[in-house]
């Protein structure tokens, strides 16, 4: 099952972060995933997204039209942190949201600024 995937996933993604020392309560840029079969989809996807206030700031298109799959990608950003986007109930809702539109959801990320200061030792 889709969401049992990705929660594990997401336990994978958490005690990397805890690794690096990143506070899961603290608010930061998270990055939802999104996967369209075609471009209507895609568009439907989009256009609620925009009406929900997650406007996307990635949609690409299939690389090579004449390959038989023709998926889109739809990224969205979110300013939330990483305790909030991995709850059962929020990962539930980002699943039912994008089958709503016939599309999947894939997931988040995040950018880990922390990890880059940690090891910045500095110039030796």
């Amino acid at each position: 099952m889709k969401r049992d995937e990705l929660i594990t996933r997401d336990a994978d993604q958490i005690a990397q972060l805890l690794g690096y020392g990143v506070a899961l309560d603290k608010k930061r840029k998270i990055d939802l995933t999104f996967w369209a079969p075609a471009k209507d989809s895609a568009d439907a996807l989009v256009e609620a997204l925009h009406r929900n206030e997650w406007p996307p700031n990635l949609v690409l298109g299939p690389a090579n039209p004449q390959e038989e799959n023709q998926r889109w990608l739809i990224r969205c950003a979110l300013n939330a942190s990483v305790e909030f986007v991995t709850t059962k109930e929020n990962v539930v809702t980002f699943l039912l949201f994008a089958d709503k539109f016939n599309c999947d959801y894939d997931g988040w990320g995040t950018a880990v600024v922390e990890a880059a200061s940690t090891n910045d030792s500095g110039p030796n």
